[in-house]
């Protein structure tokens, strides 16, 4: 689906500017994911390096600016390219929510403003971390490119991580983890749910190049078959 969209869009003004604008949308949202994981994760001081509030508003118009231009082009063409201008305006949907769960993380680095430990899951925190962050910033290139192959492996990073936070959140319900403190364990619960809407979102940008626009947000499941 995404490899028609761009075909299409790259000979209309209107929309070539909305894939520019939704190009620019996920740079800034990798800009505040890493900037928030090192204010919360890193410092002491919850200092971050960027106005989080004034980029995240940023990203705000630049989606009600791709939604608008989409309607206008859509409004002048009918409906032959409806099903692309909707896709456009599903993942910039996802791309705005990312940069609103990594708000949630300043926030929860302000009122942490210690350095947030995973304890004896540091490690794999990490691990989670980096991977999160790697695929935020190879979706615009799977994006331009219609990889389905890049494609195909972010997904399947980005439910291993929706997987791990899962378990990590369950263990720390129960008590497990060697976490004593009521506000860091809190906290860590809070980050790991905070992580998987991002990987959620992530994956669901993704499936457009995978699948046609009814099936946006969708991925089939490997079936599983008795040996």
């Amino acid at each position: 689906m995404f490899k028609i969209l761009q075909h299409i869009f790259g000979k209309k003004d209107l929309l070539q500017q909305s894939l520019e604008e939704s190009w620019t949308m996920l740079q800034i949202d990798k800009e505040m994911f890493d900037a928030s994981i090192k204010s919360l994760r890193e410092l002491d001081s919850a200092e971050i390096e960027i106005d989080m509030y004034e980029t995240d508003r940023k990203i705000n118009r630049l989606e009600r600016d791709v939604r608008k231009k989409v309607l206008t082009h859509l409004a002048v063409s009918g409906s032959a390219n409806l099903s692309t201008g909707l896709t456009l305006v599903s993942i910039i949907s996802d791309i705005e929510r990312i940069g609103d769960y990594t708000k949630n993380i300043y926030e929860l680095a302000s009122v942490h403003p210690q350095r947030l430990d995973a304890g004896k899951w540091e490690d794999d925190l990490k691990k989670i971390e980096t991977t999160v962050a790697e695929r935020l910033g190879n979706l615009k290139e799977a994006l331009k490119n219609s990889d389905t192959d890049m494609g195909k492996e972010i997904i399947k990073d980005m439910r291993q991580a929706k997987k791990k936070c899962d378990e990590y959140v369950l263990l720390l319900i129960k008590g497990e983890g060697e976490i004593s403190a009521t506000g860091q364990a809190v906290s860590l619960v809070l980050y790991m749910r905070y992580l998987k809407r991002i990987a959620s979102h992530i994956q669901n940008v993704t499936s457009s190049i995978i699948n046609p626009f009814h099936r946006i947000k969708y991925v089939k499941k490997k079936s599983k078959h008795k040996g």
